[in-house]
């Protein structure tokens, strides 16, 4: 008797399987790239890492790599931004000012700061136009902490639609970055409905899902972008930096405050000026000695021998043993965070790493 169930069992197993094997073989390929995520979590997490963000920018910080993989969520579900590899940290200009009456040394500061922000370092499917564009006979367009909301516009995309806007070979997405337009669907597929046997493990449990908003993984059901987030998409994901949306004006957008019981208050609470009090980011003695750890004799020792072992690899072209030979960093060309006459310095709140988890967008189901 338990062997004929254990067949059957399996009888409906391999079932599934092949229904989901013609089913994939059948739809669209855009159908390969599946949200894992609701609407109203997408727009919590969007929140979040927006204000994390714009708290940046108002320190004078560009972080230079923001995407999904960079985006850490909390045991309460709350966004964190992380990976400051590439960052540049240089002198605080906040929206709308107008950068007119510098003094000399404010003015090198900003060359030199366009100089670096100009590089290409993160990851090339989340450049901004500014960035790709290599024709010498198009407008040079100017390359300043935008090209972080171009990215937070891409990362609201890879939310939404589980890919990025163009998906291909590293050269290709910067050549379509720079001349195409991005399109932008005005319906997605509905995330699928977590399956009820799968339990999370207590450290890194997250808000339950909403299941009404989801589906069958069998079933092909779409939900519309409203209005208000397609309006959002298309002003995050304008070429021109200078055309494109400002932090400030997606703190204030419709889609972004849609769900807050208090709105007035919610924006006067997040205002990045009152975050700060108008303080420069400072790392006092009592944060340094809790971010770092003292070694004992015994792990100096070892990491004393590691480096020893290393160092001869690389001599000797060993691999194994001491001997890795390191893969070459976009982020080796320069020193990160830059640094200015006029910058500031990065506190531990900004830099926070505590438990978290990678904020899951898509899945390859």
């Amino acid at each position: 008797m338990s062997s004929l169930r254990a067949a059957q069992r399996r009888s409906s197993e391999d079932l599934v399987r092949y229904s989901k094997e013609v089913l994939s073989s059948q739809l669209d390929p855009e159908l390969e790239f599946v949200p894992v995520m609701t609407i109203e979590k997408i727009r919590v997490a969007f929140r979040d890492t927006l204000l994390g963000l714009q708290y940046l920018h108002y320190q004078g910080i560009v972080h230079r790599d923001i995407k999904p993989p960079n985006l850490l969520t909390t045991g309460q579900g709350r966004v964190k931004i992380s990976d400051f590899g590439v960052s540049y940290l240089g002198r605080p200009v906040h929206d709308g000012e107008p950068g007119e009456g510098l003094s000399e040394a404010e003015t090198q500061d900003l060359d030199d700061e366009a100089k670096e922000l100009a590089k290409t370092v993160g990851t090339p499917a989340f450049y901004a136009p500014e960035l790709c564009n290599t024709d010498p006979n198009e407008e040079t367009l100017p390359v300043t902490k935008a090209i972080d909301v171009w990215a937070l516009g891409v990362t609201l995309f890879c939310m939404l639609f589980a890919r990025t806007p163009f998906v291909d070979s590293e050269f290709v997405v910067m050549r379509q970055i720079a001349d195409e337009e991005v399109y932008l669907p005005r319906k997605r597929l509905c995330p699928i409905n977590p399956k009820p046997n799968s339990r999370s493990n207590s450290n890194t449990r997250s808000p339950e899902m909403d299941v009404s908003e989801c589906r069958h993984e069998l079933d092909v059901v779409y939900e519309a972008i409203s209005d208000d987030l397609h309006d959002l998409l298309k002003r995050l994901l304008i070429k021109d930096p200078r055309k494109r949306i400002t932090l400030e004006e997606v703190r204030h957008h419709p889609w972004v405050v849609a769900d807050l019981p208090n709105k007035l208050k919610w924006l006067e609470e997040t205002d990045p000026s009152r975050q700060s009090q108008g303080k420069k980011i400072e790392i006092s003695r009592e944060e340094m000695n809790t971010a770092v750890v003292p070694l004992s004799l015994v792990d100096r020792v070892r990491s004393g021998f590691k480096k020893v072992g290393t160092q001869l690899g690389e001599r000797f072209g060993l691999a194994g043993k001491g001997g890795r030979r390191r893969g070459h960093s976009n982020a080796s060309d320069s020193p990160v965070p830059s640094t200015s006459s006029s910058s500031s310095t990065i506190s531990q709140d900004a830099l926070e790493r505590p438990p978290h988890k990678p904020i899951r967008i898509f899945t390859s189901d």
